[in-house]
């Protein structure tokens, strides 16, 4: 079966589009664990014939088995990185969910205060400053790890 995700290597650029999910608990933020050093926010990558907001709803149900009713679109984070040699273009599509999660945090995940979210490694950076910052308006951030 072909991966149904949208994501394809354009002249050696493996080029993504995600969902990333801002998902509130009453103490903060939930976040999840990587196998490295860092944490980043809940999210996945848009399936062919998928609607942004149909990702979000599919990612929160797969994710922490959440059924979202209420989400925006707050801010697009444009990435470009490259990982094990590999450079990639990422288009985020960052939501608020704004259904409070108020389940046992699974395990995989972490809940982070408003007040310590400069104590963690979370990914990707620019997700901090947007959620100590609500400016009312849509964000648009490129992050260029490529000119560093």
């Amino acid at each position: 079966m072909q991966d149904p995700d949208i994501k394809t290597l354009i002249n050696g650029i493996q080029f993504k589009v995600k969902v990333v999910c801002v998902v509130k608990t009453n103490h903060g933020f939930l976040f999840e664990k990587s196998d490295y050093d860092y944490i980043f926010v809940i999210g996945g990558k848009v399936s062919v014939n998928e609607t942004l907001e149909e990702t979000v709803r599919r990612e929160m149900k797969e994710e922490l088995g959440m059924d979202v009713k209420n989400a925006d679109l707050y801010a697009v984070i444009e990435n470009l990185y490259s990982r094990d040699s590999q450079k990639v273009h990422e288009m985020n599509f960052v939501y608020i969910v704004h259904d409070i999660f108020t389940g046992p945090i699974p395990e995989g995940f972490l809940e982070v205060s408003s007040e310590d979210l400069g104590k963690f490694d979370i990914r990707p950076g620019s997700i901090v400053n947007l959620l100590k910052g609500d400016t009312g308006r849509l964000q648009y951030i490129i992050v260029n790890e490529w000119k560093a």
